[in-house]
């Protein structure tokens, strides 16, 4: 038995569900499905009734938490005598991560840092720029990373600009670009274009490149977030889409070129937190850890 599965089975008992508990814990549900099921295992009893529609314990699993509950306790209260701050009394940080920042290793680099700090709880979400903002500017969201162009910065927050790159396409290899290596006004008039809905930031920054550039801006009918869906449609030639290199890089698959822009679009990687934010102690040393982790993935 491991500390780790104890904490699982009393999220999902809270949660009474097992995707709502691994978001709370930041695993994926995979992990906690199957840390669950191994515990169970060893245990030789079933913790959770599962169906379609709910998960509810089991006689043996409300048991288990009774004297789980009591466990998670005395570790508190050992922190406690080591001066080490119980869960309940941690700094919490709520974090917006920018699409498919877990394939260029953002996500790793944030969860390592409140892996390392013992006194701290890290909650991730995946919004776009414009949800980004409105968590920042309710207090629900205390530090974000997005993805950007530089005139998409609002005077309510202060940006640190983590990394510059290319504004690239994604094109199917097999297209009139497989010998090319640049995408100009025309090439961008003849392809629908995968994005996100109207009223995102990845929507407005796209129409902004087509409407500078003079081309036809054509949003292909459907969108998606899902990195294979993207990949499968890029693939069959139905649209091309857009990304910073590095995302481009992770996405890019056998039977998918990344094509550089003609005048070439600069996309950036920023920092971004209130301006009333304080920067002193846990929230300045996580300010230097992002600033400083950015060279290193």
């Amino acid at each position: 038995m491991e500390i780790r599965q104890i904490y699982y089975v009393l999220e999902v008992a809270k949660q009474k569900n097992f995707s709502k508990a691994a978001n709370s814990l930041y695993v994926s549900q995979s992990n906690i499905s199957q840390q669950i099921s191994t515990l169970e295992k060893e245990l030789g009893v079933t913790l959770f009734e599962r169906d379609w529609h709910s998960v509810k314990l089991t006689s043996e699993g409300a048991r288990f938490c009774i004297k789980a509950e009591k466990v998670v306790k005395a570790l508190d209260d050992l922190m406690l005598d080591f001066k080490q701050n119980p869960s309940s009394d941690k700094v919490k940080f709520n974090i917006a991560l920018f699409p498919f920042s877990q394939k260029v290793g953002v996500a790793d680099m944030i969860r390592n840092f409140f892996t390392s700090e013992a006194n701290t709880l890290g909650r991730f979400y995946v919004m776009d720029n414009y949800e980004a903002y409105r968590g920042l500017g309710n207090n629900s969201i205390d530090f974000a990373i997005i993805k950007s162009t530089d005139n998409n910065k609002s005077s309510q927050f202060k940006y640190i600009q983590l990394k510059e790159e290319d504004f690239v396409a994604l094109v199917d290899e097999e297209s009139a670009y497989k010998g090319k290596n640049e995408l100009d006004a025309e090439g961008l008039s003849n392809f629908p274009v995968l994005t996100a809905a109207p009223g995102t930031h990845v929507y407005d920054d796209i129409k902004d490149l087509y409407d500078k550039c003079g081309a036809r801006f054509d949003p292909y009918p459907a969108s998606t977030m899902d990195p294979n869906l993207i990949t499968e449609m890029i693939k069959k030639g139905y649209c091309i889409t857009f990304a910073s290199k590095s995302v481009a890089d992770a996405l890019s698959t056998s039977g998918i070129k990344a094509v550089s822009l003609s005048p070439p679009v600069k996309y950036y990687t920023f920092l971004v937190y209130r301006t009333n934010q304080s920067t002193d102690g846990i929230y300045g040393k996580f300010i230097d850890y992002v600033t400083k982790g950015f060279n290193l993935i």
